[in-house]
C-alpha cells in the first residue's frame, strides 16, 4: 500500500465539497490530510500544519486507499447510540413544560416529574410546575 494520495479530478472536487461545507469537524480534518497530501506536501509537514500524528495521516491514508473518498465521513466506534425518540420526548417535553406528555411517551409515570423535571425548572425558575402531578 502506498503512503501517496494521488486524486483525480472527481475525488478532489469530493474532497474539496466535505472540507467546505460537512458540519462534523473531524470529516472536514480527514479531508483536509488528504487534500494536503495530494498536493505534495509531506506527512511531516501536514502533521505540523494540522497538529496531529503521523498515525493520524496513516490511519486515514489506509482507509482512503482502501474504501475511497467516502472514507472521510469515518466509522463511529463503540456501541451505537441507545438513546432513541423517547428521550428526544423527555428532553423537548421537559424543556417546554409537558412533561405529562412525556411521561406517557416512555410508559413510565411519574419518575420523570419528580426526579429530573425539578432541577430543570429550577433552572428555567418555574418550579412548582402548574398540572403536572
Amino acid at each position: 500500500m502506498t503512503r501517496s494520495v494521488t486524486l483525480d479530478a472527481r475525488q478532489r472536487q469530493a474532497l474539496l465539497d466535505r472540507y467546505r461545507k460537512d458540519p462534523d469537524p473531524e470529516v472536514r480534518f480527514r479531508a483536509h490530510i488528504l487534500l494536503l497530501l495530494a498536493n505534495g506536501h509531506t506527512w511531516s509537514s501536514v502533521a505540523t500544519f494540522l497538529f496531529c500524528s503521523s498515525r493520524t495521516i496513516d490511519r486515514w491514508v489506509k482507509r482512503f486507499h482502501r474504501e475511497g473518498v467516502e472514507a472521510v465521513a469515518g466509522h463511529k466506534l463503540g456501541r451505537p447510540f441507545r438513546f432513541g425518540a423517547g428521550w428526544l420526548a423527555v428532553v423537548v417535553g421537559g424543556a417546554q413544560g409537558d412533561i405529562v406528555k412525556c411521561d406517557r411517551v416512555l410508559g413510565k409515570t411519574g419518575w420523570i416529574t419528580s426526579w429530573l423535571y425539578p432541577s430543570w425548572a429550577s433552572c428555567m425558575g418555574a418550579w412548582p410546575p402548574l398540572g403536572c402531578h
